[in-house]
């Protein structure tokens, strides 16, 4: 039990927990690069980013599919994207 208790103090001397959750995948997403792989119309598309396929939203001008965009913000199941 004493090693248990111990443990715990080294573990979060060590690992703070102030920093972000290695295994939170929606949190390492923002400001990676994404590839459009569908074009956007009216500021919505679908972009493909670390290994996975996303519904994305973009102000301004729009990427056509093929060009990159950094991920911005996460919305729900939304990505937030700027042109690159």
């Amino acid at each position: 039990m004493a090693a248990t208790l111990l443990s715990r103090r080294l573990i979060q001397r060590v690992n703070p927990s102030d920093h972000p959750d290695i295994n939170a995948r929606d949190s390492r997403l923002i400001g990676q690069r994404a590839q459009v792989i569908q074009a956007f119309v009216d500021g919505r598309g679908r972009v493909f980013v670390s290994g996975a396929e996303w519904v994305a939203e973009i102000e301004g001008a729009a990427p056509l599919a093929g060009e990159s965009v950094i991920v911005e913000a996460m919305d729900g199941s939304k990505l937030k994207v700027r042109a690159a």
